[in-house]
């Protein structure tokens, strides 16, 4: 039986632009390379990137970057609502990122939805550009055969880092990741996407 994929066991180190690049350039099946674009850009769970819309995106905050507002995270089970709750982040990417031209195409064409694919198609759409490149995945132990839509987020965490340095604390709240042992200091501290466009070398 092969073993379930996992991040820890699955990346080592950012894979590179290159590779990214490879991915999102593989297939000219429709939509394919926008959504390799969109789940490593915004980091996004799956759940989370079909629930995008164009007006979250904002592109007219600095001509470097693009701002993304009130992007759904969903967070787990709550026992008092009695469902998974929707949070929202606020968050940027400089707009000269390899993959930000596809998103942009994404943007000018769609409609109300970016991404109008169920959590399956999106699936099936990394799983073709995998076979297409047909290639082992750089610093990983998986071929890009094996790819998966929760691979490019943890990309994402790891490129934030190794490009732009990126502190733990600054990972959180670009990810709107929550920690049991929280307080205060990262509530009244929490980041915004100014100081992420700062971290990135943006001044707005």
């Amino acid at each position: 039986m092969p073993k379930k994929r996992s991040i820890e066991r699955d990346i080592e180190a950012f894979c590179g632009w290159d590779f990214l690049e490879k991915l999102a350039g593989a297939s000219s099946h429709y939509l394919d390379g926008e959504v390799i674009s969109g789940l490593f850009l915004t980091g996004c769970r799956v759940s989370e990137l079909i629930m995008l819309r164009r007006e979250n995106f904002r592109l007219n905050v600095h001509p470097e970057l693009v701002v993304v507002e009130r992007a759904p995270v969903i967070k787990r089970y709550s026992r008092k609502l009695r469902k998974r709750y929707v949070e929202y982040r606020t968050f940027c990417f400089r707009r000269d990122e390899p993959l930000v031209p596809l998103l942009l195409k994404r943007l000018k064409s769609a409609k109300t939805f970016l991404y109008p694919f169920t959590r399956q198609g999106i699936f099936y759409a990394v799983r073709r550009v995998g076979d297409i490149v047909n290639m082992p995945v750089p610093f990983s132990n998986i071929h890009s055969s094996q790819l998966y839509p929760h691979w490019f987020r943890a990309q994402r965490a790891r490129q934030l880092k190794y490009d732009y340095g990126f502190s733990d604390e600054m990972l959180r709240d670009w990810f709107g990741w929550k920690f049991r042992s929280e307080g205060m200091p990262a509530i009244y501290g929490k980041y915004s996407y100014l100081e992420f466009a700062k971290q990135m070398g943006v001044e707005v």
